[in-house]
């Protein structure tokens, strides 16, 4: 009786022991090995892409390879829509006219390539700046910018902006904080700024 007692009792202690070891291994180790190998794998990674950079400095000619893999990468991965600076003009002025704002004028100007040159038998990435001069609300101009990130005609990239009021230039964070405070006046008036924004178009020529 006494040995069939411990007999019992080293089972029920064996099956604890059991027990904590794969409650061990369930909530702590496997979760614990996880975040190990993606340690290694960004650390693998990072020492990569170390290598790929010190190569790159020790030829300069790589970066103009490293350019072009990139907006190869760029043309698969998110197209460059098709539109060109012959069509910028009216794609900008149909923007505005659908937000109701006042156009005063459009300056483009001289593109240029990213990668610093074309390369041969392949379509040249460029950028154009694009001045635009306007008048609008503080909402409709920043919906204006917002449209033009999200256009499904063109690619365009914001450069800047700028707005003015009774002879108070903002620009970027400063517009916002003076807008706000332009919208919490105590006469609350319909205040119309006068807006210079640059963008770049984006496209193959």
């Amino acid at each position: 009786m006494k040995d069939e007692h411990s007999a019992l009792i080293r089972t029920v202690f064996a099956l604890a022991l059991i027990s904590v070891l794969l409650a061990y291994t369930y909530f702590f180790y496997s979760p614990l090995r996880a975040r190990v190998m993606e340690s290694y794998r960004e650390h693998v990674s990072l020492e990569k892409e170390k290598a790929a950079i010190a190569e790159i400095m020790l030829d300069p000619g790589l970066i103009s390879e490293r350019i072009t893999d990139m907006e190869g990468q760029l043309l698969e991965t998110r197209p460059i829509k098709g539109l060109t600076p012959a069509g910028v003009v009216g794609d900008i002025t149909q923007g505005i006219d659908r937000f109701g704002l006042e156009l005063q004028r459009i300056v483009l100007g001289v593109p240029e390539a990213p990668g610093g040159g074309a390369v041969a038998d392949a379509p040249q990435l460029l950028s154009m700046p694009v001045t635009i001069y306007m008048k609008a609300p503080y909402d409709g101009g920043m919906y204006f910018m917002g449209s033009l990130e999200k256009s499904e005609t063109g690619t365009y990239k914001i450069g800047g902006f700028s707005l003015e009021s009774e002879g108070m230039p903002l620009s970027g964070a400063d517009a916002e904080e003076g807008a706000e405070g332009e919208r919490a006046s105590e006469n609350k008036a319909y205040i119309v700024f006068d807006w210079i924004i640059t963008a770049y178009l984006l496209y193959y020529g």
